[in-house]
């Protein structure tokens, strides 16, 4: 099932509005809404521009395919993060002085602030697997993998701690694309990466980047 209609209300738009915005009549947004249909390609690039949102959260595809189920589960992925990402990791750009996995567990817990979390995945994780209980005693098993351009980050902060009362180059770095939070910013953080291992002042073996002397 797409988003469209988890989207609209996010930005609080009603459906006549909504529909207006997007050159369509209101049957086409119900037939959008409830019946799981999807506008053409254009129709869908253009609200990922005007929303900043990923085409693949509106369509309900590749890591947002089971978004409730992100949200119903959110405090055991929160979880997972905690045990994926180095615990100093923090973001002073966007947050003061909150660690990234608290940050993470501060958004997917008020609904209000989806939409950074929804832009943060986008960015940061290339798959999530959640397989449900089978009974409530227990609760779901989560699988993460970080994209690689995050990956990279958390490498070069793990070979660059910060001093104390001082951070990384990664984590200013990090705060500097939260901050941005779209996929114009995205891309130039990917970009950013890459030149970064490319340029040779690191080099990226076994998980870690180094600096070359």
């Amino acid at each position: 099932m797409n988003n469209i209609k988890n989207l609209r209300e996010l930005f609080g738009y009603t459906e006549e509005n909504f529909a207006k915005l997007f050159h369509t009549s209101e049957i086409n947004l119900l037939s959008w809404e409830n019946f799981g249909e999807l506008p053409h390609y254009q129709t869908l690039k253009y609200m990922s521009e005007v929303f900043g949102v990923p085409i693949d959260y509106i369509e309900g595809s590749g890591i947002f395919e089971n978004w409730d189920e992100v949200l119903k589960y959110y405090q055991a992925v929160s979880y997972e993060f905690q045990d994926m990402l180095p615990c100093t990791f923090k973001m002073p750009y966007f947050d003061n002085h909150k660690l990234i996995d608290a940050w993470i567990d501060t958004r997917m817990y008020h609904p209000h602030e989806e939409l950074q979390i929804i832009r943060w995945f986008a960015f940061a994780v290339s798959n999530i697997k959640i397989t449900p209980p089978e009974d409530n005693a227990q609760g779901p098993e989560v699988n993460i993998e970080f994209t690689e351009e995050f990956n990279a980050i958390i490498d070069y902060h793990l070979a660059n701690p910060p001093r104390k009362q001082s951070y990384s180059a990664a984590e200013l770095f990090t705060g500097y694309i939260f901050e941005l939070l779209n996929p114009e910013g995205q891309k130039k953080a990917a970009d950013y990466i890459r030149d970064l291992i490319d340029s040779g002042q690191y080099s990226h073996s076994k998980g870690q980047v180094e600096k070359q002397a």
